[in-house]
């Protein structure tokens, strides 16, 4: 399956109608809505704001879900950049960069998880990085 981008738009979200938007889950840094009328998922995390047909939902879902963050985290450790954790986005040169503790946090926004609970053997909060 490919996962596809329509062609960007400028703050082009007048289409979907607020009114019908569920909101599904969220965290301390997002949120998921979905609208039953247009079939629409929208996924807010830190600044970013992705919106998905049901088809790319699960496809980006299954992507963030099979997502390793440690395994990156030490794949990655010797670069330079803070956040080590790099999601490929199907726009050529964009990725998102991450910690392991905010991959874990999308991972919590898009499952069938309950409740968010942040792990208490991290050494830092991640809510004091900003995800700008």
């Amino acid at each position: 399956m490919t996962f596809y981008y329509r062609t960007p738009t400028f703050a082009n979200i007048k289409d979907i109608d607020y009114q019908t938007m569920d909101i599904i889950k969220t965290s301390p840094n997002g949120q998921l809505s979905y609208c039953d009328r247009c079939k629409i998922y929208q996924l807010e995390f830190g600044n970013l704001f992705f919106r998905f047909t049901t088809e790319e939902f699960l496809y980006f879902k299954n992507y963030i879900r099979k997502t390793d963050g440690s395994y990156y985290e030490e794949m990655n450790k010797d670069i330079p950049n803070n956040r080590k954790i790099f999601l490929r986005m199907p726009i050529n040169g964009f990725y998102c960069c991450l910690h392991n503790e905010e991959l874990d946090e999308l991972k919590y926004l898009i499952s069938i998880q309950k409740k968010y609970e942040e792990k208490s053997d991290i050494h830092f909060s991640f809510k004091n990085y900003s995800l700008n």
